[in-house]
């Protein structure tokens, strides 16, 4: 392995590697992509509920349902966004060749997890604890 592909994950071979920065990088586009819809949508009901006709109780509730529609699209965006993030740390950790280590325990994250989840920075064992302890 070369240095820029060494991972904790010391069975790991680079093909393993080169997946994963691929599918981090599809995920990325596909984030990336749903923040503009949810953008352009969010931003379309604003332009639409800007003036809406206050005397008329038809087009107030209209407004608000439209402001709480606007709401839900703008949290999808942020949980959009926060993924984006979550993929960048990613693929710096593989930069660093520290890709696949937990960052509670230090031990590798198996290969089936980082396939399913390839952002993943905890291990089975210690996500689901910190799942527990927030409950």
């Amino acid at each position: 392995m070369s240095s820029t592909t060494a991972s904790v994950i010391a069975f790991a071979a680079d093909d393993f590697l080169l997946r994963q920065r691929g599918e981090l990088n599809a995920r990325r586009l596909s984030y990336r992509e749903q923040c503009d819809r949810l953008s352009a949508a969010a931003d379309e009901l604003a332009g639409a509920g800007e003036a809406p006709d206050l005397g008329d109780e038809q087009g107030f509730a209209e407004a608000d349902s439209s402001s709480v529609e606007r709401d839900r699209l703008l949290s999808l965006q942020a949980i959009a966004r926060q993924r984006i993030e979550d993929i960048d740390s990613a693929v710096r950790r593989l930069d660093a060749g520290a890709y696949g280590a937990c960052r509670t325990c230090r031990q590798a994250i198996p290969v089936a997890r980082l396939e399913a989840v390839p952002e993943a920075t905890q291990c089975v064992g210690c996500a689901s604890g910190s799942i527990l302890r927030r409950r």
